[in-house]
């Protein structure tokens, strides 16, 4: 069951990064790196700029295939890629990080693959998974069940899970949930700690959490809570 690998931890520290809807992220608030990875930003760069004002020592490297990245080209700490990330060396980590990713569901090809070089690096992982792919009407899966589960083993062998949002686009666009879980969700995770508790409130958290995709539907998640 899905359900069970998506089991977050109790942890206090956390704030948001970017802005009140769609592109903004809760993130552990002990875990900024000096160095911030986004995979796949589309030019949307509202939590890169962010993370800058909040830790301005920090350098971001993104990676995503469009033609170009405004806040590379207006500011010094950014380093843009035009490279479409296909294995997860291909991020070439060397110095602790946190990574921003948000691919569409390659996501699933990334953490099956047996080389993960430098994922002891990443202090934090915030991801956006995608059960199915963007494709109206049908939606088919990003992959089998069974490399989505490996997938999300994967995640949880490296790192513990301290947040969860529903990402409300998906479920305004139609999409269908995957098992019994909405789709896309978002995820945080960091550097792994089994010494955390198990979450006992539900998400979203009021004044940290916000709707994507404002005046639709936001579900509430509590699956974890005992």
């Amino acid at each position: 069951m899905v359900k069970e690998l998506l089991i977050p931890r109790q942890y206090k520290n956390k704030i948001r990064i970017g802005r009140e809807e769609d592109s903004g992220y809760v993130v552990s608030k002990d875990h900024l790196a000096k160095k911030l990875i986004s995979v796949g930003c589309e030019n949307k760069t509202t939590f890169e700029s962010d993370y800058l004002s909040v830790n301005p020592d920090a350098e971001v490297v993104i990676y995503d295939d469009i033609s170009g990245c405004h806040l590379a080209d207006e500011d010094d700490r950014v380093t843009f890629y035009q490279k479409y990330i296909e294995s997860f060396s291909e991020l070439n980590i060397t110095d602790p990080c946190i990574i921003q990713m948000d691919i569409e569901g390659a996501e699933v090809k990334l953490f099956g693959e047996t080389d993960l070089s430098g994922i002891e690096l990443v202090e934090q992982l915030v991801i956006e998974f995608h059960f199915h792919k963007r494709m109206w009407p049908i939606f088919p899966q990003n992959g089998t069940d069974e490399q989505i589960k490996k997938a999300l083993e994967v995640l949880n062998k490296h790192f513990t899970l301290i947040h969860i949002h529903v990402n409300n686009c998906g479920f305004a666009d139609g999409w269908p949930m995957y098992k019994d879980v909405y789709d896309p969700i978002e995820l945080t995770f960091i550097k792994k700690d089994d010494s955390l508790p198990v979450e006992s409130e539900p998400f979203p958290i009021k004044g940290l959490d916000f709707p994507n995709r404002p005046g639709a539907f936001d579900p509430v998640i509590d699956w974890w809570v005992k």
